[in-house]
């Protein structure tokens, strides 16, 4: 049975304006992953489930399903839908066949043992491309829409993803890093790091808890997890020789406030608003490492190292118009001030304010706690609508969990001399698509960034790390 079930569905309805009789029935699939027994099957196999899983329903191998993925394998059952797959060092390919055509036998398409973290990628990649051609779901259109998917094939080459050879083999060093988030991309992240010769220490940063809405995209969470720290129950069961985890339950400011000289060398950044982002960069690390989702259409990586004259993460996520619209929006909605929903938690005012709006809310739970992730819910559980009158949803399994990946990805490329040598610090794409090898970019700094553009920056940057900015350094 998959996790998350209703947060699948809200997703679906959000992208494609279905009711939820009917995207309730699109998520009803069944959905079997035959194999062979080689370890490169079992190991892809038991990604693909396990991402899967969180989005539809994963049949064991005597029971009747609407599509079958094969692995290594010829096809074993009749389903209306089956998923051809072939997979080695450089390569993902995958192809539909449906039963509105001829079948003939199909030769098996070759599974090669393969790094783990390409392996993790191209669970993510299949997945898309099942519940794409299985939910019939375009959702890279403007406005997303439910129709036949017009090309069952998808050739995924890793070395546009920025892949170079022996790359992923490079040890990465883990000092004074922190982790900000642990919601469904920070899950990724970890999910990927497993593969990944990640050494040092990391902190996670996160004032959450988990909430019913994690789990249909958070593998490391489970139902008996909900209103358990998020960042301690990552850093319990992330384990990694040589890496020593731990959680701060507080946000970032806080965090900082207990170390020496109230600053952090590095942070990998997965919090879930561009207000979120703006203000992790104002608390002035050296280095950047993000990764984030919009809806379920697209994926961003970027990363930074102070001195710059490139973009930060304020110039990659700018202050946009329909921010204020939806902040004047949620404050209607909850009966509180513009000024209250951009508060980074919900203070005991703010609690008691919202508690008196909605006598359910248990006040002590409130505090401490994003209003995003309650207006997210309450929305969700419909209570509340978004401006465009949508219900808010959270991207599927899949999507975050790439998302994830690709930080890993980014990490490695940043900590290494490969990162130097194209010179990139953006990638931008699809997750229901394959990656051009042209979407990786060197984006510039905003004239008008909220952050580079402001005279104190340069000397807030010499007041912090004087060691690294001399009086002579240009504002970054």
């Amino acid at each position: 049975m998959n996790n998350g079930i209703n947060e699948n569905v809200r997703t679906l309805m959000a992208a494609t304006g279905l009711s939820e009789g009917e995207a309730t029935e699109k998520l009803s699939l069944r959905v079997r992953v035959s194999r062979s027994d080689s370890p490169a099957c079992m190991n892809l196999a038991r990604d693909v489930e396990s991402l899967l899983s969180r989005t539809v329903s994963i049949v064991d191998l005597n029971m009747e399903c609407d599509v079958e993925i094969a692995l290594g394998t010829k096809y074993v059952t009749t389903a209306p839908l089956q998923i051809w797959t072939s997979l080695d060092g450089d390569t993902l390919s995958l192809s539909a066949q449906n039963d509105h055509g001829e079948r003939g036998d199909v030769v098996p398409g070759g599974i090669e043992d393969i790094h783990g973290l390409l392996r993790k990628i191209a669970a993510c990649y299949l997945c898309g491309f099942t519940l794409s051609n299985a939910l019939g779901l375009l959702a890279d259109r403007n406005p997303p829409s439910t129709a036949t998917v017009d090309s069952p094939a998808l050739t995924v080459r890793f070395s546009d993803l920025g892949i170079q050879p022996g790359l992923l083999n490079s040890e990465v060093i883990l000092r004074d890093t922190v982790l900000v988030g642990a919601g469904g991309v920070a899950n990724g992240f970890l999910w990927a790091a497993e593969e990944l010769r990640i050494v040092g220490e990391l902190t996670i940063v996160d004032p959450k808890k988990v909430h019913r809405g994690n789990l249909n995209r958070c593998l490391y969470f489970v139902p008996r997890d909900v209103g358990a720290s998020k960042s301690s129950l990552l850093a319990q069961r992330f384990n990694r020789p040589g890496l020593a985890v731990t959680a701060y339950e507080g946000d970032l400011a806080s965090y900082l406030s207990t170390r020496p000289g109230n600053k952090v060398t590095r942070v990998i950044t997965t919090v879930d608003s561009r207000r979120a982002r703006r203000s992790v960069q104002n608390d002035l690390p050296l280095e950047v490492i993000d990764a984030s989702t919009t809806d379920i259409s697209e994926i961003i990586v970027h990363s930074h190292r102070q001195p710059t004259k490139d973009a930060c993460l304020a110039c990659i996520y700018p202050h946009v118009v329909n921010e204020q619209q939806q902040d004047e929006h949620t404050a209607e909605n909850l009966g509180i001030t513009v000024d209250d929903v951009r508060k980074p938690l919900i203070d005991e005012a703010l609690a008691t304010k919202l508690c008196t709006n909605f006598p359910t809310l248990d006040k002590a739970a409130l505090i401490n706690t994003a209003l995003d992730t309650l207006y997210k819910s309450m929305c969700g559980e419909g209570q509340l609508r978004t401006p465009a009158g949508k219900q808010a949803s959270a991207p599927f399994a899949f999507i975050s969990n790439l998302a994830g990946a690709l930080l890993a990805l980014e990490l490695v490329r940043f900590d290494t001399k490969n990162h130097v040598a194209d010179d990139t610090n953006y990638l931008f794409l699809s997750p229901w698509h394959a990656p051009h090898r042209h979407l990786r970019a060197k984006k510039p700094r905003l004239a008008d960034c909220a952050f580079c553009s402001q005279l104190g920056t340069a000397k807030a940057w010499q007041t912090v790390w004087p060691d690294v900015f001399s009086q002579a350094t240009e504002p970054s």
